[in-house]
């Protein structure tokens, strides 16, 4: 990603390309994504998720094939997203909406929960969507923990959650 400087030799994860598919998906002015894993490889991607906005498929996002990197002799875990132009800029919004300032500072919480190992985080996402919380501005998965202390069949989900 950077070329020179002192973040030439930085690491960047899966985590790191949806950040950057969220940020160019808020400046074309679309909301309300969502992201399913995909349980098995693909020809292309090692892992993915595919991309949509309501039923239409925006793309997928995921890890490079390990023999497609080695192919072209990168070193590094390669992270690639395929997006469908045409239906982005068919669903493009590029009028701005804005809202007042609140009336309190923005906060930020972090919350860890047993699941079961079948519950994917999307689907615990989507319940806290749904439940249309007071003043939710945003929710995201940060971490995934299966060990000590996690009862056997699950799995601990940590979630980030910004108030405002």
């Amino acid at each position: 990603m950077f070329w020179s400087g002192i973040e030439r030799e930085a690491k960047l994860d899966v985590y790191d390309l949806k950040g950057l598919i969220e940020e160019f998906f808020e400046q074309f002015g679309l909301r309300g994504m969502t992201y399913a894993r995909r349980p098995d490889s693909t020809a292309l991607f090692l892992e993915s998720a595919t991309i949509q906005l309501g039923k239409q498929q925006l793309g997928e996002f995921g890890q490079l094939l390990p023999a497609l990197a080695k192919k072209y002799d990168l070193r590094d875990a390669v992270f690639l997203a395929e997006l469908n132009l045409d239906l982005l800029l068919a669903r493009r919004n590029p009028s701005k909406s804005f809202k007042s300032l609140p009336a309190f500072p923005a906060i930020r919480r972090d919350v860890a929960m047993l699941v079961p190992e079948t519950t994917t985080h999307e689907a615990v996402l989507q319940v806290v969507k749904q439940t249309k919380p007071a003043n939710l501005e945003s929710v995201e998965l940060f971490d995934v923990f299966r060990g000590k202390n996690v009862p056997e069949g699950q799995k601990s989900l940590a979630l980030r959650v910004h108030l405002s």
